[in-house]
């Protein structure tokens, strides 16, 4: 009697083992996928929720140096310089560049939509600059509001203003936005 005796894989045990091959290497790359995807939707919410804060950061800045300005014989407004983002009691969409002093300052109101920000990679800073040579296009739309007053009144410096910053951004088809409120009123009230 003459044995054969088998050497190798069977075609079956081939597949077997290249199928456990694939899902052993398939697994841990979708998760690295996912985990990127993740990390740039993560860095984007981040950013948005830091240009919301510095547009009411800015806001609270130009009421701070209107009132440093103030003085009984020479009063200034509290709210001057954000004439655009108010209107009679309601709220306009505006924009402005947090980058400008009180004297390069330029509080612009915008019909609904307003222009995305430009990010100069150089200086770090978001922008309106126009684009060109470092300036680049983002895909972050910040959009301010200002309602004054909060109440139904409004006497001299007993008024209160409501604040609301919102940053929307698109990631791949996903449309995101985050919105800040703050009440804000004089500070040193002169």
């Amino acid at each position: 009697m003459i044995y054969k005796t088998q050497k190798g894989f069977t075609l079956i045990e081939a597949f077997v083992a290249i199928t456990i091959l694939l899902m052993a290497t398939v697994g841990p790359l979708a998760i690295a996928s996912q985990s990127a995807t993740f990390s740039s939707v993560s860095r984007d919410q981040i950013m948005a929720n830091f240009l919301a804060q510095d547009a009411i950061e800015y806001i609270r800045w130009v009421r701070d140096t209107n009132e440093l300005k103030s003085t009984v014989a020479s009063p200034v407004d509290w709210l001057s310089a954000l004439a655009p983002c108010i209107s009679g009691g309601g709220a306009t969409a505006c924009y402005f560049d947090s980058s400008y002093d009180l004297t390069h300052m330029h509080i612009n109101s915008c019909s609904g939509v307003c222009p995305t920000l430009n990010f100069n990679p150089v200086s770090g800073l978001y922008n309106y600059d126009t684009v060109s040579g470092t300036n680049k296009p983002s895909h972050f739309t910040r959009t301010v509001y200002i309602k004054s007053p909060v109440g139904n009144t409004c006497a001299g410096n007993n008024c209160e203003i409501s604040i609301t910053a919102t940053v929307s951004w698109k990631n791949g088809t996903l449309s995101h936005h985050i919105t800040l409120q703050e009440n804000l009123m004089p500070a040193f009230g002169i």
